[in-house]
């Protein structure tokens, strides 16, 4: 699948210029820097396999780069924490455009870890993450059994609107005693995470979803 002028155009007619404007700064842009393959979305059916809970799934959307960037600073301001004592999840990491930019910023100082139901898209965002020389621990799973790593002081989560509620409720109980910082991008199921005991420690309404998040937090 690729991303060309139709989409451009689609996106101006819906949205006015803003948005693809934002797409090709916020998305295109940093494939064309990085020689990665982030920014094409992929439709739920153009996936090539059905995992488990397949139906509980969104469609794979690329965040936008200041979004990652800006987001993933003010949580590691709230923690007081350097990256080596954080451990950086990406629930639903889809072709790793997050993993990429945490490795941009961080560098190996960043322990990172990368899970998708999907094994296609593990497989891309392995190859993009060998791209940049990154590392990372990637699963091929579904979330609602992933059992999160304890071996850093505190795990900070990445979520890119992935999942529905139901499974989204299954995460928040999994990261039950585990101190953690959650970045819910386009948290269209906030309740899911305040009602398993986490809060909300600051939230920014953006002019388009994916400009939208909220950081929680179950611990001080």
């Amino acid at each position: 699948m690729t991303f060309g002028l139709p989409d451009y155009l689609r996106m101006l007619r819906a949205r006015g210029p803003r948005l693809p404007l934002t797409h090709f700064w916020q998305a295109h842009r940093f494939d064309l820097q990085n020689g990665t393959d982030t920014h094409v979305w992929q439709p739920k059916d153009h996936y090539s396999d059905r995992p488990k809970n397949f139906e509980h799934g969104v469609l794979y959307m690329a965040s936008w780069t200041n979004i990652i960037r800006t987001a993933t600073r003010e949580a590691l301001d709230h923690l007081n924490l350097p990256a080596t004592d954080v451990q950086f999840t990406d629930v639903g990491c889809g072709k790793g455009k997050v993993l990429c930019v945490w490795h941009q910023m961080f560098g190996n100082d960043a322990h990172l870890t990368g899970i998708d139901y999907s094994a296609p898209l593990i497989d891309i965002c392995a190859s993009n993450l060998a791209k940049l020389n990154a590392q990372a621990s990637l699963h091929t799973c579904d979330a609602a059994t992933f059992t999160f790593p304890t071996t850093k002081p505190t795990t900070l989560v990445y979520l890119y609107n992935p999942f529905d509620e139901k499974i989204l409720s299954q995460v928040a109980r999994n990261l039950s005693g585990v101190p953690s910082v959650v970045i819910y991008n386009n948290p269209q199921h906030l309740s899911a995470l305040t009602n398993a005991g986490f809060s909300v420690i600051r939230s920014h309404a953006g002019w388009h979803p994916n400009a939208t998040y909220a950081l929680l937090s179950n611990g001080p």
